[in-house]
């Protein structure tokens, strides 16, 4: 009787010691695997440019006239140089899902002929961003702008946009959009055409 309860501590010593060498290999295994994070804590990866901007565009339900104003002067410092300057109300947040879209055509939105400054406190120009090849025409060369400034006035609550233009008497067309989900929510097209300053009439 001895003998066998000798045996069954025995017996027990070794199961406790597998059972703790199984539970060490376990947490190593474990260490070495990367956790998957809880369902709602997973994000959709990221969208790129051209898939965002190839988003339906819709008139604003709220659109009033006058969300967008834009004025052509001549820039005071550049010869042959105009400035398109664009202005409209718009807190930080809400520039952060707006673009800008520029056309010299009037059927350029609907045909996708048109750049975009997108994001706009932070471009440096104007883009082929709905384009999947960039068009090679010297009579699109004009809607290839650089952004001359960009400034948000958080105390006026107004962004205010100037880009600039070496194609004196062209008219530009210029849309403002907010994206809305799965779509862009358009403010009224306004234009406006590029000055002739007095250096292109010495030309």
């Amino acid at each position: 009787m001895l003998h066998q309860s000798t045996r069954l501590r025995a017996c027990a010593a070794a199961l406790v010691l597998l059972l703790s060498s199984c539970a060490e290999d376990a947490e190593v295994q474990g260490g070495s695997q990367e956790e998957t994070p809880p369902a709602e804590e997973q994000r959709e990866p990221p969208r790129d440019a051209q898939e965002l901007v190839a988003l339906p565009v819709v008139p604003r339900e709220d659109a009033a006239d006058g969300a967008l104003t834009v004025e052509a002067i001549c820039h005071p410092s550049k010869p042959r140089t105009g400035l398109l300057v664009l202005s409209w109300v718009a807190e930080r947040d809400q520039v952060a899902r707006q673009r800008l879209d520029v056309t010299t055509f009037k059927n350029g939105f609907e045909q996708s002929v048109f750049t975009s400054v997108w994001p706009v406190l932070e471009d440096k120009g104007s883009r082929w961003l709905a384009a999947r090849e960039v068009p090679d025409r010297a009579d699109l060369r004009a809607l290839e702008l650089p952004v001359a400034s960009a400034e948000l006035d958080e105390g006026e609550g107004r962004c205010v946009l100037r880009l600039e233009t070496r194609a004196p008497g062209i008219t530009y067309f210029l849309r403002l959009s907010a994206l809305d989900e799965e779509r862009w929510s358009a403010y009224p097209i306004v234009s406006a055409t590029a000055p002739i300053c007095p250096a292109d009439m010495k030309e």
